[in-house]
């Protein structure tokens, strides 16, 4: 299930969340079956103060967008592959923003 998910895009803090791993352990199952893991967002180095990561706004109108259609940050953060707390805080952090509209709407993640 794990290899499949992560195949799939999900990153492994949200495949290790549902299925009650850390996302380490799961790197080192995946790698053991051969599995290439991508390169996280940790990886690089942190944005100055002020700075935002590029194309947020993009995001953060389609977060606005899903939340405003019923999703909640949980379904968001699935289909972004990111968790719920850090769907929350962008848009907690862009509050009155305007970053325009959204160019696409994603298609709904089953649950």
């Amino acid at each position: 299930m794990a290899k499949g998910a992560y195949e799939g895009g999900y990153s492994l803090p949200v495949i290790g969340e549902r299925l009650g791993y850390t996302a380490q352990t799961l790197s080192k199952a995946l790698k053991s079956m051969g599995v290439t893991i991508r390169i996280g967002r940790h990886s690089q180095p942190p944005l100055s103060k002020g700075q935002h990561a590029e194309g947020t706004p993009r995001k953060v109108a389609e977060f606005r967008a899903l939340r405003k259609a019923g999703w909640t940050f949980a379904k968001i953060g699935l289909l972004y592959g990111v968790r719920r707390q850090a769907v929350q805080n962008m848009l907690a952090r862009w509050e009155g923003v305007d970053v325009g509209p959204a160019d696409t709407t994603p298609s709904p993640v089953d649950d």
